[in-house]
């Protein structure tokens, strides 16, 4: 990832985990992977049902925000963001309840988290 963003790119892509970290977003991610995603993988239409329930659509959204007020550079967090959608790689181990634990999470992912990697890069480039 390292080779992929430069300086600005990377300090909004951290800024953006902290940020997720500081509203409790990653503990409910892996929670709900745990918990939730891995023993209900065979019924993915429950899942979706459930997880929508526990998720705010806008977290994501809001979670964006609170990195680009911290950087003051939006279009950092676009560009890192879109440059890790067009290199498409995933490690090779990943299964389909953890898909949503990743910085740009994959189409198939069992838990959607509300927006797609390029209505971000569009919300972003707007600010």
């Amino acid at each position: 990832m390292l080779e992929r963003v430069n300086r600005v790119e990377l300090e909004g892509l951290i800024t953006h985990e902290l940020s997720r970290i500081r509203n409790r977003l990653a503990f409910l991610d892996c929670t709900t992977a745990v918990l939730i995603a891995k023993p209900l993988v065979l019924l993915p239409g429950f899942t979706n049902w459930a997880t929508t329930k526990l998720f705010a659509s806008w977290a994501v959204a809001e979670t964006d925000l609170q990195a680009v007020r911290l950087t003051r550079y939006p279009t950092a967090l676009a560009n890192a963001l879109s440059s890790l959608n067009i290199d498409g790689r995933e490690p090779r181990v990943n299964p389909r309840f953890c898909r949503h634990l990743w910085i740009n999470p994959p189409a198939n992912a069992l838990i959607k988290s509300g927006f797609s990697t390029s209505d971000r890069v569009a919300a972003l480039s707007e600010l």
